[in-house]
């Protein structure tokens, strides 16, 4: 980019869970999600309904996306917005992309399509952007967290790359995480890094975009022989689920309740249900790893991937069999074969980190940022040797408050707040990379064979 050619607007798609969400209906808008209720474990609103998921289990209501976590995506909005700009009578636009992170993530690539559209047009209404090459072919910088991540590459795949930049993401579970499994299965985990309770795993059994986070990774399973491979198989969910789906039929559903009444009906209209969501989020995951950047109009260096290691993190769920309780309840659903049903092994489903920063060329290393694993975070259409890794200890001595958010939430929900993370983005949208970043190649790469897409970065 030259200097007198202003850079690419950009956009922040954040995380799941990362925006708040207001109820709209009411003469005085209510959060339904917010900083407050996610520290009290509100979660009863944030419920979909079982006859159609893109709306809320209680009507009416009008539930609509709000800001973003300030705790999380404040300082980094703000450092993009004053580092991308030249002067401040030129400066680059930094939007955030607030959107309803239940939904499928199909439904938000629409939404984020939309997004692009209107970006553009307001960017093109100032002087310095119109009057520029800019306009001649107009383009956005995305940068993702997380989940937000996921989104994107989704998008890239569905709406390929002509009006897209360059991509920056952070902590994203490309090949999904099993704290999505724990969270959904028994409430013992939280893709938010705030402590999971069996209020969220009810809400989650019924939100499309927990089933986008299922890990599809050698390894993420280990299960007793004979049984299905892969969570995007009904067989593999606990009989719980199913009847959590079959109770917001008994109570929700719109048919008359007599045709909800049969228990038997009820458990096969929630393996129905339950196909749908896995089939849509097996779908987007297969798009995501087929992912061509070629075809979409970008390259490898095009994208910069920072990934958090050096956390205990779960990476490996482990699953045993137990009878099915009450084998004529589900015998409708034909899920379960030979009377056996899953149970996940707690006990056997920890988190573990064997990363050593004495020898980080080892490869075969299970490690990450305490809820998304290397292995989930290590997307199949880039080199593996181009990610960044980060830790804990690439907070700078100066950045005290970061290091206190850290303790609060973990590096995978605080990684937007590191300043050296902040600096890599910069760079890496700029095109003039960075002055000695401290960084790490991903474990089991030499630091002679790392190629990340920006210069600058000093392994250490």
């Amino acid at each position: 980019m030259s200097d007198s050619e202003p850079c690419c607007p950009v956009i922040l798609v954040p995380g799941i869970k990362g925006t708040e969400l207001t109820d709209e209906y009411p003469t005085d808008r209510e959060a339904v999600w917010s900083v407050s209720n996610s520290l009290r474990g509100d979660f009863k609103r944030l419920a979909l309904h079982p006859d159609d998921r893109r709306y809320e289990r209680i009507e009416p209501a009008r539930v609509a996306p709000g800001p973003l976590f300030n705790l999380i995506y404040e300082q980094f909005l703000t450092s993009l917005r004053h580092e991308l700009s030249p002067t401040e009578d030129r400066p680059t636009p930094v939007f955030a992309f607030s959107y309803d992170w239940r939904r499928a993530l199909g439904d938000i690539q629409a939404q984020l399509d939309t997004f692009i559209d209107e970006v553009i047009a307001r960017t093109l209404l100032l002087r310095h952007y119109f009057g520029s090459g800019y306009r001649r072919r107009p383009r956005v910088h995305l940068v993702g967290h997380s989940m937000g991540g996921l989104v994107i590459a989704g998008y890239l795949a569905q709406y390929g790359g002509d009006r897209i930049g360059k991509v920056a993401t952070l902590a994203t579970p490309f090949r999904g995480a099993p704290n999505a499994v724990l969270s959904i299965a028994t409430g013992q985990a939280s893709m938010t890094s705030v402590d999971a309770s069996p209020a969220e795993r009810e809400v989650a059994r019924l939100l499309p975009s927990v089933y986008h986070l299922l890990p599809n990774y050698d390894g993420a399973l280990a299960w007793p022989q004979g049984l299905a491979r892969g969570f995007y198989k009904p067989l593999a969910w606990q009989p719980s689920v199913y009847q959590t789906i079959a109770e917001y039929i008994r109570l929700y559903s719109r048919r008359d309740p007599a045709e909800t009444a049969v228990l038997p009906d009820r458990i096969a209209d929630a393996a129905t249900i339950l196909r749908a969501m896995l089939a849509e989020a097996q779908k987007h995951r297969d798009e995501v790893e087929m992912l061509d950047l070629g075809k979409a109009g970008l390259s490898d260096r095009d994208w910069l991937c920072v990934a958090g290691i050096g956390e205990p993190t779960v990476d490996r769920i482990v699953a045993t069999t137990v009878p099915l309780p009450d084998p004529a309840a589900f015998a409708k659903a034909a899920v379960f074969d030979g009377g056996k049903a899953i149970q996940i092994d707690l006990l056997a489903s920890v988190p573990v980190d064997d990363y050593d920063p004495a020898a980080p060329e080892k490869t075969g290393v299970r490690t990450g940022d305490a809820t998304v694993p290397l292995a989930g975070a290590t997307p199949a259409f880039l080199p593996y040797e181009s990610l960044v890794a980060v830790t804990r200890h690439h907070y700078a001595w100066w950045e005290i408050g970061d290091r206190l958010v850290n303790g609060l939430v973990d590096l995978h929900a605080a990684l937007p707040r590191m300043n050296a993370v902040q600096s890599m983005v910069v760079g890496h949208f700029l095109g003039n990379g960075v002055r000695s970043i401290k960084a790490l190649p991903p474990p089991g790469i030499a630091a002679k064979d790392w190629t990340p897409p920006i210069a600058g970065l000093v392994p250490g």
